[in-house]
């Protein structure tokens, strides 16, 4: 936050902070004693910290005052600060960052960045002061606030607009903060129907939604959402859609992917992990490697496939399709535990088997994929993020296969009961 220091100060330095709490994040010995002498001449009680460990017995403190020494690892100091943006907003606290730029790196009211190389005496002190509250200084030019966040226009058009979907209003504010933080524009749906409705109406290409809500669940409202998206016409219509979870049940993962969900993230949300899960399918959106709108409406079956070895018995089909649903679920659940802990043989025997399946039902473009990915492991050549792409992309594609097979079951179970 860029600050002249023309203002008139409403308290003399010497014991302003009058014991106001500083707890002092440095790893310079050199710095460390120059800030204790300035901090000590304006009454300040100080704490130093130099580790994680020490950070957090201090993360719960009220009316804190974090200065934070940026100098020689910013890199280090921008994680830090975004693990302590909940703690600034909820506990009333400010950081001030001594850095060798003016400009803010993380833009958020509470931070405060001053260049102290070098060190001056009178910035330092009333940056302070500011952070403490007692100085209002004289703004040199707008600096920029979560206020600054794109409107709906603009992150349309930049590709960057999100619909948030959560009936929970703390997380509303806190999910919102955190996305405009990273440069996005964001509207809110308060429940799953509302999603839905907004959707229709609004087109994202990024939804974040909570699967546990009143009137409308998040996994209905993605039901609903993939139903009525392969049935338009623009290529674009399926949006990503990532799930906000309080806890990763067991069986949730598979449920996401059975209707559509390409991904999700669990609460609470660390900013880099928001960051690097956004950026993950923002990226394949932006490079035309929308894996689940990339069909040509063409169904994710082939029922004709299936005719063969059913020989027109509906009820024949309805039996095949439950046990490919059962036995691919339990595959995809093991690919995924191979590519989590690098476990290639896991991988190749999940993918052969699930290719040999997925032929047998019709999931052409599952198969396709699985062998693919089954080929690339035997190679043993494949990167982490290489694996996780190739696990994704045979996600999303198998995720449209199993609705499209549940929706048959469905329909076929429907039939009987009006014959019945």
């Amino acid at each position: 936050m860029p600050f002249s220091t023309s203002g008139k100060i409403k308290y003399a330095h010497k014991g302003a902070l009058n014991g106001k709490h500083i707890v002092v994040v440095s790893n310079h010995l050199e710095r460390e004693k120059i800030m204790y002498r300035y901090l000590s001449f304006m009454g300040a009680k100080i704490t130093y910290v130099h580790n994680e460990q020490e950070i957090a017995e201090h993360q719960d403190d009220t009316d804190i005052i974090w200065v934070v020494d940026g100098i020689d690892n910013m890199d280090a100091i921008n994680a830090l600060l975004r693990r302590l943006l909940y703690s600034l907003e909820d506990n009333n606290q400010q950081a001030v960052v001594l850095s060798k730029l003016d400009e803010a790196a993380i833009n958020h009211k509470n931070i405060f960045y001053i260049n102290a190389a070098p060190l001056c005496k009178s910035n330092f002190m009333l940056s302070i002061l500011v952070a403490a509250g007692l100085h209002q200084p004289k703004q040199i030019k707008k600096a920029k606030t979560l206020n600054n966040f794109l409107s709906t226009e603009q992150a349309r058009q930049a590709n960057k607009l999100i619909l948030l979907v959560e009936d929970n209003l703390l997380n509303q504010q806190v999910l919102t903060d955190q996305l405009h933080i990273l440069g996005y524009g964001v509207e809110v749906a308060n429940d799953g129907e509302e999603g839905l409705n907004m959707w229709r109406k609004g087109n994202y290409s990024l939804i974040l939604t909570d699967l546990h809500m009143p009137k409308m669940s998040g996994y209905d409202m993605v039901e609903k959402i993939r139903n009525e998206a392969e049935l338009l016409d623009s290529i674009d219509a399926q949006p990503h859609i990532i799930a906000v979870t309080a806890n990763a049940l067991k069986g949730e993962k598979e449920r996401c992917l059975a209707v559509g969900i390409n991904d999700f993230i669990t609460k609470p949300i660390e900013l880099n992990s928001l960051e690097d899960t956004l950026k993950r399918w923002s990226n394949k959106q932006n490079q035309g490697q929308n894996v689940v709108a990339h069909q040509n409406m063409a169904l994710p079956i082939d029922m004709e496939a299936v005719a063969k070895y059913v020989n027109g018995d509906k009820a024949k089909q309805v039996r095949f399709f439950k046990m490919y649903l059962e036995q691919s679920q339990s595959l995809i659940k093991s690919i995924n535990s191979g590519v989590m802990i690098n476990d290639l043989d896991e991988i190749v025997d999940g993918c052969h088997q699930l290719k040999s399946i997925s032929k047998t039902i019709g999931a052409q473009m599952v198969a396709d994929l699985a062998n693919t990915f089954e080929e690339k492991c035997k190679k043993d050549e494949l990167t982490t993020d290489e694996l996780i792409n190739l696990r994704d992309e045979l996600e999303i594609e198998y995720s449209k296969a199993a609705q499209f097979l549940k929706e048959q079951v469905k329909i076929a179970e429907q039939e009987d009961e009006l014959v019945d």
